[in-house]
Order: structure tokens, then sequence, then C-alpha cells
């Protein structure tokens, strides 16, 4: 059965990676400022894009657990292992050699082994489907809902080292699947808890989080080169402040979304939910594409992330409802 307020949280968090991404250059490493982009404008963006991205990834990963949680209860087989790796690490690589052949100077097998650029997700989030199975096992050795979310919480906040793959990364966000799949357990009891919350004491408590993540991430940039153990300290920390930011913006997602539900019955919002996966793995072609090969941020300058959001939201979204229509290519986006 459809849930209404999951496809509207689904089709605002699409809406939500987009803009991040159009900010991107006035912030992120892997992206550059063009020649026409201010830098007087960078302060703006970069709150914009770190508001944004608060609690974005987690919070499509929990909706991930949570439609997930409906195939639990079968065995993990080799087909479901085939399937996840189909539909998930095979458009990762496909993409990525499409990726590092138009944007990047060297081609890298490691990079696209691991996901480079954004498709970084599609690994991570083939590892969370395989591990939450081992997970809802612990259950049936004595553990309860609370031991497990201990461990999971600890996993959280462990900086692990880079292991193939993206596992992990995986293992960061894997307290937030197993969210999705405890909230689709105890939905009732959930959503009648949030409907009695003010809106406004969980959006003071967002703000603050997104304040402390912005201050903190500049103060580590910022920093001279640190020691191994003050560099890890540093890494548990920012994933902790990661987490509350997270664990704020998940009700505050679910609370609008009951609020607007009527919305959801939009038919493009609809679409939007169905094809979010494709647009999250066609949009940053079509941004860097229009940043770095075209003059479009010549002549718009510092509005450019604006009317990019625009132009690569409906770009990707009619790409992927065409794609989705015929099987050789649903098959790249994940469908």
């Amino acid at each position: 059965m459809r849930n209404k307020e999951i496809d509207l949280i689904r089709s605002i968090l699409i809406v939500f990676v987009i803009a991040y991404h159009a900010c991107c250059p006035y912030f992120a490493k892997t992206w550059v400022l063009t020649p026409s982009m201010s830098e007087e404008y960078r302060d703006i963006y970069t709150y914009i894009g770190h508001t944004l991205y608060n609690g974005m990834l987690e919070m499509f990963v929990l909706l991930s657990g949570f439609l997930y949680a409906n195939t639990l209860k079968s065995k993990l087989t080799l087909f479901f292992c085939k399937k996840k790796i189909l539909h998930l690490y095979v458009p990762c690589i496909l993409w990525g050699c499409i990726y590092s052949f138009f944007f990047c100077a060297d081609f890298s097998i490691i990079n696209i082994v691991n996901g480079i650029g954004h498709l970084w997700f599609l690994p991570m989030l083939m590892w969370l489907f395989l591990i939450e199975r081992q997970v809802n096992k612990l259950s049936s050795i004595g553990c309860n809902d609370y031991h497990i979310f201990i461990i999971l919480s600890f996993i959280t906040i462990v900086p692990f080292p880079t292991l193939p793959l993206g596992l992990n990364i995986s293992l960061y966000y894997l307290l937030f699947f197993h969210c999705g799949v405890y909230l689709h357990r105890n939905y009732k009891q959930f959503k009648s808890k949030i409907q009695a919350i003010n809106i406004w004491y969980i959006l003071t408590f967002v703000l603050c989080c997104t304040f402390a993540i912005v201050a903190i991430t500049e103060l580590d940039s910022a920093a001279p080169e640190q020691s191994l153990p003050l560099k890890m300290l540093l890494i548990s920390r920012a994933h902790l402040i990661h987490c509350f930011g997270a664990i704020a913006v998940i009700p505050l997602y679910w609370k609008f979304a009951t609020i607007t539900s009527r919305w959801a019955n939009n038919r493009f919002i609809l679409s939007l939910a169905r094809c979010s996966f494709g647009i999250y793995i066609l949009q940053e072609f079509g941004l860097r594409l229009l940043y770095y090969n075209t003059p479009f941020c010549a002549y718009f300058g510092n509005i450019s992330p604006i009317l990019s959001l625009l132009v690569v939201l409906i770009t990707s979204w009619i790409l992927t409802t065409i794609m989705m229509r015929y099987h050789i290519t649903k098959f790249t986006i994940g469908s």
C-alpha cells in the first residue's frame, strides 16, 4: 500500500539533493567556482548547502530501510544478493565510467569501483540491504531494540578506516537504515507522537544543530594537520554532531509531510517520488555539464545555483521518466 508521507518526503529530499549540489561550487573541495561566481556569495550558499545537507542523506537511508522492512521476513538468498548487486552496484560501475570520462582528468578503476562522485551512495546502500538482515537476527539471540540501537549508535560514532566499496560509510548510515525498519514496525505509534509535537520546537533544534555543524566544519577545515589519534577524535565528534542534526531533522520531515499530506496526491510529486533514484543518479551530471561545459554561469552569475536547480530537476525527471519505460535503460537507473 502506498504511503503518502513517504512519497512526499522522497520528492522533497530529491529537490534538496539537487539544491545542495547546486551550491557545492561555493564550498565543496570536489567542485570549483567558475569565474562568473563571486566569492561574496560564498557564505550565503555555504549556509544554504549545509542546512539542506543536515539529515538529508540520513533521511534518504531511513526511507530505504522503511520500504525494505516489508521484505525482511524472507530469507537472505543468492537471488536477493544478485538482485541488489544488479540494481545498485552495476549502475554504479556503469555511470562511474561515464562520470570519469567526462569529469575526471585521470581514469581510476579504484574510484569507479568504490563509487566515484555522488555515486558512492549506491554501493553504500547495497551494503545496508545486506547487513540489515544480519542485524535483524540479533533479536533471536536475546537482543532487544534498546540493545540493538546502543550497538548501532556506537558503530555510527566510531571512525572506521577506508574499506572497499564504501563499507566504512555504510557503517555510519546503518543506524538510520535500522531506524527506518523500526519505524515501519511501529509506524502508528510514531505517527501519533509526531502529530503531537510542536513543529517550532523541532525547527529551532534543527537550526541550532545546523549552525553547530557549519561552525565545526569550518574550524576543522581551517585547523592545521593533526596527529592520527586527534584526527580520529575529530571524526567521531563530527559523526556525533551529524547524528544529532539528523535525528532532529527526521521528525521535522515527517511533521511537514503529515501537515501537507494532501499534496502527495499531486501527479508531479508522485512521479518525483517514483523517479527519485534515477534523478539522483543523473542530477550531478547535469549540474557539472551546466557549470563547466556551457556558458550558463556566464549568463546568470551568482543566481546560477537557483536556476540550475530548476533546469536539472526538470531535465533529470524527464530523462528518468523516459528511461523507466524501457527495460534496458530502466536497469541502468536501478529500477
